[in-house]
Formats: structure tokens, C-alpha cells, sequence
């Protein structure tokens, strides 16, 4: 093989890599991911109503507690 052969498959390696690695970090951007987790929240949310109302309401109750210890506290 020649020296410009080489070269040139180098070249369509690199750009073959190009692309996957864009590929890749296109999936992890912030908007795609909270687009994935939120069409998962939607249809798990429509499965088990019971299940979300019951673990929102814990959260909800979770920071209503910590939000008054943190204002009620005697701690300085």
C-alpha cells in the first residue's frame, strides 16, 4: 500500500469516528434526556396513577419538612 492509501483511510476512519462521537453526545444534551424522562414519567404516571400520587405526596410532604426545620430550627 501506498503512503496516500493509508492517509486516506486514516481520514475515513476519523471521519467515521466524527460522526459516531456526534452521534453520542447529541443523545446525552440535556433537552433530549429531560425529552426521554419525561415522555417515561407521562406514560408510568398513566400505568400507575396511584403509585405517582402517593410518591408526590411523600416528596411534597419530604420538603414541606425539611423547609420547616430549616426555618424552625434553634441551631445557629
Amino acid at each position: 500500500m501506498s503512503l496516500k492509501a493509508d492517509v486516506r483511510r486514516a481520514g475515513d476512519a476519523r471521519d467515521r469516528l466524527g460522526s459516531h462521537l456526534d452521534e453520542i453526545e447529541s443523545r446525552f444534551m440535556p433537552q433530549y434526556v429531560w425529552r426521554i424522562a419525561r415522555d417515561w414519567a407521562k406514560h408510568s404516571a398513566k400505568r400507575h396513577p396511584a403509585a405517582w400520587t402517593l410518591g408526590g405526596t411523600a416528596v411534597a410532604a419530604a420538603v414541606l419538612g425539611l423547609l420547616g426545620w430549616a426555618i424552625f430550627s434553634r441551631d445557629d
